[in-house]
């Protein structure tokens, strides 16, 4: 038995752009991003927060609030989250 390997699609593509849809013309325009949303305060509230792996702290006595309607990230140094 042999595999044989093409370069078709498996899918049937349109040749061009369907005729019965205008193609699109002009710049591209950004979409209207929606209204911020009000601050109501903090969602999460962490207070006094430590890590430690075994006998080795590695986080001490951290306070921080995270903000409701807002999204947030925590990044090591490394770039990973």
């Amino acid at each position: 038995m042999t595999d044989t390997v093409t370069n078709e699609p498996e899918v049937e593509l349109p040749a061009a752009w369907p005729a019965d849809k205008a193609a699109p013309s002009g710049p591209a325009t950004k979409p209207k991003l929606p209204d911020p949303l009000p601050d109501t305060g903090s969602a999460v509230t962490l207070a006094g927060v430590g890590v430690a792996f075994g006998a080795h702290q590695v986080v001490r006595d951290v306070t921080f609030d995270l903000a409701r309607n807002r999204v947030t990230a925590l990044v090591g140094p490394s770039g990973c989250g």
